[in-house]
């Protein structure tokens, strides 16, 4: 009898070549970027305000609250944990593979794939991604346990194979029914010998399969929905997650330098991949499954994969190959995989097989890159917006409501974006008080396009409050511009519908500043701000609302022409306002003429000439100077 002992060795002494190559994949497409990732959906508004975490399956939502505790806002810590994990999950898979004839170099293959599977986008997904990884990894080893026991007979095994089994279908509902999915298939392939023998092993498998279904229901926070509708939409994800997902490996970064370097690293790591799997191609022997055999596969890991969808769909939980809701293509990506490679190793003779599969393989590993990289663009957004705001004030006033358009974030909610304003931004209990609210919203709408109308209650996401048109303040901010917070007397071009209307209630005041003394502390934001010249203008109307009018044409001298090719209605307005305080009458002229391009914007910085004249009321010899400036630009 072999010993416990020796039963664990035997698992863990797989070729090194296989458990080398599977780290490397994972370091390549994954662990390089681990220190430049984020937390993406609500993620950031749970760390900070964990209360606000809503019920979840089983055990989901105590790992999401105890790592949270243990970590905090470390972000780096979470994607390191998902790091390890998603290398024990592919290296598992590749050894239970093993374990059913496949020759090395297809179950290499398979973990390869399930690795960079393009249908997956939430690689980012800190705990959410770890609650996931931990089931598959109870599942994996509840299958190497089970087929352990129908080598051996021995029932330590199966109840060691159960006791996995049962962690992982408490975990979460995607790894409930993969694990209950996996026993039946695992039940199934293992009853081999007379007609009473397979009933009574096939009868297991399905008992099993049946009590996880039973006891996911019982922990579903969700009761079903399955329609003759969600039936046809299942189909559509079914053939998207199968076949269609598959598209997305076509594509390459636009930049023509960028997509010579990405098609001559891609190259060549599908050289690479091709050569390993070659050497592992030369284990192969006798023992191995016939490549007929792998048409049966193909079919099961498909049927596996349909079954699994359709279940998921009952239990209301949301499929998709698109984010947010594609969660579950990290577990279909097995099958994907599975499916996709044993049609290859089917259809295609033996000389072209290895290539196909370092091709599919190496072509899904650059759309990881890609991925990558908007994960890490939508993290450095999220950084700049938040800079942006911390350089153009302190805090925020009590119950305000921030007005925005569509801010250019793909991955991350607005509630995020809240709680994280309120971390950045909240020195006093006053300001966690403040909303972000969509001005596309239909009522936010109506209510601003009615004059009539001072206060409305709105509901955003399940949170309602009270909307005050005295406590607006609308920030717009662009792809590659900078942040503007809108000021009423401003001239901007474009607005959107919702902001447009919200303009004339915009109250920039109410980003207060309370900490001139800490400007040089500002200065860490210089590289998280994007464009550089952001942080200028941002620092620029921080001066302006405490008068430091000096400081304000320093600042504007540094990035004088740069300035000048981007208009920008509140840097004009702070440095004009500066030029006239600190009578630099010649240099007013020139930045009003030169930002005179239309007549609104001239009307504009002709109250601003007004406003600033009005102050130096006491100064006779400064106003006549002034007046005639003022005339010289054409203002009465």
């Amino acid at each position: 009898m072999i010993s416990k002992k020796e039963f664990f060795l035997d698992y863990i002494k797989n070729s090194f070549l296989s458990k080398a190559t599977i780290l490397l994949a994972v370091i390549f497409s994954f662990g390089f970027y681990v220190s430049q990732l984020g937390l993406y959906g609500s993620h950031w508004n749970w760390v900070i305000y964990p209360d606000d975490i809503s019920p979840m399956y089983g055990l989901s939502r105590w790992i999401t609250i105890g790592l949270i505790q243990l970590i905090g806002a470390n972000v780096i810590f979470y994607h390191l944990l998902n790091f390890a994990l998603l290398f024990v999950t592919a290296f598992l898979v590749d050894l239970c593979l093993k374990q059913f004839r496949i020759d090395p170099s297809f179950s290499l293959a398979v973990s390869l794939l399930f690795i960079v599977f393009p249908a997956f986008t939430q690689i980012g997904g800190a705990f959410s991604l770890t609650i996931l990884l931990l089931g598959m990894i109870f599942t994996l080893f509840s299958i190497l346990f089970y087929q352990r026991f129908f080598q051996q007979k021995h029932w330590i095994w199966f109840f060691c194979g159960g006791i996995f089994s049962l962690v992982s279908a408490v975990i979460s509902t995607e790894t409930a029914v993969f694990v209950g999915l996996s026993s039946f298939v695992i039940f199934l392939c293992n009853a081999k010998n007379d007609l009473i023998s397979k009933i009574k092993t096939i009868g297991m498998g399905f008992f099993q399969f049946i009590s996880v279904l039973i006891l996911t229901g019982f922990l579903a926070i969700e009761k079903n929905d399955l329609t003759f509708q969600s039936l046809i939409s299942s189909l559509k994800i079914i053939i998207d997650t199968m076949f269609l997902s598959w598209r997305k490996i076509i594509s390459y970064p636009s930049n023509v330098s960028s997509a010579l370097i990405y098609v001559l690293v891609i190259g060549l790591a599908i050289i690479v991949l091709f050569l390993l799997l070659k050497t592992c191609e030369r284990k192969r022997n006798a023992s191995f499954l016939e490549d007929e055999r792998y048409l049966i596969i193909a079919l099961l890991s498909f049927s596996c994969g349909a079954i699994y969808i359709v279940l998921l769909r009952f239990f209301s939980i949301p499929v998709s190959i698109d984010y947010p809701f594609n969660a579950p293509s990290i577990v279909m990506g097995i099958f994907a995989s599975l499916f996709i490679l044993s049609l290859i190793r089917f259809i295609f003779i033996k000389e072209y097989q290895l290539f196909l599969m370092a091709l599919l393989i190496g072509l899904s590993g650059g759309t990881r890159l890609q991925t990558m990289d908007r994960l890490i663009r939508e993290n450095n957004r999220v950084m700049s917006f938040l800079g942006q705001m911390q350089v153009r004030g302190d805090t925020i006033s009590e119950k305000t409501a921030v007005l925005v358009e569509q801010l250019p974030f793909e991955y991350t909610s607005r509630e995020s974006i809240e709680a994280l304003l309120r971390r950045y931004m909240g020195n006093n209990e006053a300001a966690q008080t403040f909303h972000i609210i969509p001005s596309d919203d239909t009522v936010v709408r109506e209510f601003l396009g009615d004059s009539d109308k001072k206060t409305v209650e709105i509901d955003i996401k399940h949170t309602k409050f009270l909307l005050d048109k005295d406590n607006i303040v609308a920030i717009w901010w662009k792809p590659n511009d900078c942040l503007k917070v809108l000021d009423r007397s401003g001239q901007y071009d474009e607005l959107p519908e919702g902001l447009n209307l919200a303009l004339k209630y915009s109250k920039p005041e109410l980003i207060r500043v309370k900490y001139m003394s800490d400007v040089l502390q500002l200065n860490r934001y210089r590289t998280t701000i994007e464009p550089n010249l952001c942080f200028s203008t941002q620092l620029i109307q921080r001066f302006a609302e405490n008068s430091q009018w000096k400081d304000i044409l320093s600042e504007y001298s540094n990035s004088k022409d740069e300035f000048s090719k981007n208009f920008d209605f509140n840097v004009v307005k702070a440095v004009l306002m500066a030029m006239i305080e600190e009578e630099k009458f010649d240099e007013a002229v020139h930045l009003t003429l030169e930002n005179s391009q239309n007549q609104d914007q001239k009307s504009s910085l002709c109250v601003i000439w007004k406003n600033a004249i009005s102050i130096k009321s006491t100064n006779m010899e400064v106003i006549s100077k002034a007046n005639l400036a003022k005339q010289q630009v054409g203002c009465q």
